[in-house]
C-alpha cells in the first residue's frame, strides 16, 4: 500500500508480548473496505486478479463479522432489519457446522481472504512445493489443495508419494541436490509459485553435534536453493517463496531482546552455528537478489504441534518429560515460537499476497527460556526442568547451548501482521501450549 508522506505519522512504540520493541512507522488508513487497496509488489495480470479478489473477499469478511456479532447475541436478518429471534445454527455453512458460525468467520479473519467456494479458477494458482511431506510441507500442500490451488509436491521417499496424492498434490520424487531432476521438476510443472520447504532434520536429537546434524539442511539450503532458481529462471513467472529461521541463536547478540526483519544475523556465532548460520543468510541472498525473480524469504520460529520436535512424541518435547532439557543459567535467553498450523497458514498467505521481502512468522509473545520451559513442563503433565549452571552446560551441550539458553534473541512479527493480513490462531505459546501439547490434547490424540 504506498502512502503519501503525510500519510505516515510516527507511531508510539508497540510491545510484543513483555517487551518493547523500537518504533516503526505506519500508515494511516479508513477503516472501510472501499479504502483498502493491497499493494502488491508482483506485475503481471495474475497479481492483479489477487488484489481484486482480495478487495472484495474484505468486504465480504466485514459483513461476516456483523453477521456473527449479531447471530450470538440472537438476532437474524429479516425483511424489516435485525430482530431477535433463535439462533438459526442451520444457517451456517455445512462445512463450518462443527465449530460453529464463530469458527467459520474467525477463520475467514485469520487468513484475511474468503472461503474456497467464492474463488473462482482464474483465482487459483499452480503452486510447486518442494520438501511436501515435511511437518510443515505436508500441512501446506493440504491447505493449498483446499483453496483450490493446483499442487505439485515434492519427497525423496517413494513410500510418501501416495500421501501426496490423498491430500490433493501431484506427487513428484526427487533428491533435491539432483541438479537436473530438479530443474527438469520445476520446467515440467511450470508453476505460477516455488515453495521451498526443503530440510533434512528428522532425527537430529545431538546439541553437541549441531554443525553435523544440520549438514544436509545446510545443503539443501545452498545447493538447493540454486537448483530451485535455476529451474524458475526458465519459466515464464518468476516466484519463489522460501524458509528461513527466526529461532533461538541466530540473531545478533546486541542491542533489544526483539528483533525486527531489519536486524542483523549473529556476525559472529559459536562454531557450531557458524555454517548453519551461514547457509541461512546465503539462502535469503540468493533468494532476494535473483535478477528477475519475485522472491519472498518466511523466517520461522520454532516449531510446535504435530510432526514436530516439540509435538508428540517429539524428541525435544520427550527430553522435556524426562527432565534432560534443562534451564542454563538464569535461562534468560529469549525464543519465539510458532504453531505449526500457524506457519503454513503464514505461508498461504504470503503465497497468495504476492508479497516480496523478509518476513518473521512468530507468535505474539516472546519469552525467555526461564518462563516459556518449565509452562512447557506443566503443560504435559512433567516435572519442572532442571537448573544447570554454565560451565556444566558447556561441558555437556557445547557454547552453542549456553548462547541459545541465555543470550538468544526473540522476533517479532508485526510486519507480517501487518502486510500480510495475518494472524495466527495460537497468538501465544502460553495457550498453544495447553491446548495442543497439553495432557488432554495428549490423551485426545
Amino acid at each position: 500500500m504506498n502512502a503519501s508522506t503525510s500519510d505516515t505519522t510516527l507511531a508510539p512504540a508497540p510491545t510484543v508480548g513483555h517487551y518493547r520493541i523500537d518504533p516503526v512507522r505506519t500508515t494511516s488508513a479508513v477503516l472501510h473496505p472501499a479504502s483498502i487497496r493491497p499493494r502488491c509488489d508482483l506485475g503481471h495480470r495474475q497479481a492483479a486478479r489477487i488484489r481484486c479478489q482480495r478487495y472484495q473477499a474484505l468486504s465480504a469478511t466485514v459483513h461476516a463479522v456483523l453477521d456473527a456479532a449479531r447471530f450470538h447475541t440472537g438476532y437474524q436478518r429479516t425483511p424489516d432489519g435485525w430482530k431477535f429471534a433463535e439462533r438459526l445454527r442451520g444457517q451456517i455453512p455445512r462445512h463450518h457446522a462443527a465449530g460453529g458460525l464463530s469458527a467459520w468467520v474467525y477463520s475467514r479473519i485469520r487468513t484475511g481472504f474468503s472461503d474456497q467456494d467464492t474463488r473462482t479458477k482464474e483465482d487459483a494458482m499452480k503452486i510447486f512445493v518442494a520438501g511436501a511431506t515435511g511437518a510443515l510441507g505436508s500441512r501446506l500442500v493440504t491447505l493449498l489443495a483446499s483453496r483450490g490451488h493446483t499442487v505439485v509436491g515434492t519427497t525423496r521417499t517413494p513410500s510418501k508419494a501416495d500421501s501426496l496424492r490423498a491430500a490433493g498434490a501431484t506427487p513428484v520424487v526427487l533428491d533435491a541436490l539432483d541438479r537436473d531432476a530438479v530443474i527438469e521438476a520445476v520446467t515440467s510443472a511450470e508453476p505460477d509459485v516455488v515453495v521451498h520447504q526443503l530440510t533434512a532434520l528428522t532425527g537430529f536429537t545431538d546439541f553437541r553435534k549441531f554443525d553435523e546434524g544440520f549438514a544436509a539442511t545446510n545443503r539443501l539450503r545452498t545447493e538447493g536453493t540454486d537448483h530451485l532458481l535455476e529451474g524458475i529462471r526458465r519459466l515464464p513467472v518468476r516466484r519463489i517463496v522460501a524458509q528461513s529461521y527466526a529461532g533461538a541463536g541466530f540473531f545478533a547478540r546486541t542491542g533489544g531482546l526483539i528483533k525486527t526483519e531489519d536486524d542483523p544475523f549473529d556476525p559472529d556465532p559459536p562454531a557450531a552455528i557458524r555454517r548453519p548460520a551461514e547457509a541461512i543468510k546465503y539462502l535469503e541472498r540468493a533468494v532476494l537478489e535473483a535478477e528477475g525473480i519475485h522472491g519472498t524469504v518466511l523466517r520461522y520460529g520454532g516449531f510446535y504441534g504435530p510432526g514436530t520436535s516439540l509435538g508428540k512424541g517429539g524428541v525435544f518435547l520427550e527430553a522435556v518429560r524426562r527432565r534432560l532439557f534443562p534451564t542454563v543459567a538464569d535461562g534468560a535467553g529469549v525464543w519465539s515460537f510458532i504453531h505449526i498450523d500457524d506457519a503454513a497458514t503464514a505461508t498461504l498467505a504470503a503465497i497468495e499476497s504476492g508479497r516480496t521481502g523478509v518476513y518473521n512468522i512468530v507468535d505474539d509473545d516472546p519469552a525467555p527460556v526461564a518462563e516459556w520451559l518449565p509452562a512447557l513442563a506443566a503443560a504435559i503433565g512433567a516435572k519442572p526442568p532442571r537448573r544447570v549452571p554454565a560451565w556444566l552446560a558447556r561441558l555437556l551441550v557445547g557454547e552453542q547451548g549456553v548462547v541459545m539458553m541465555n543470550e538468544s534473541r526473540g522476533a517479532s512479527n508485526a510486519k507480517a501482521k501487518r502486510e500480510l493480513g495475518w494472524q495466527p490462531a495460537y497468538p501465544s505459546w502460553r495457550s498453544g501450549f495447553h491446548v495442543r501439547l497439553g495432557t488432554a490434547a495428549t490423551r485426545a490424540a
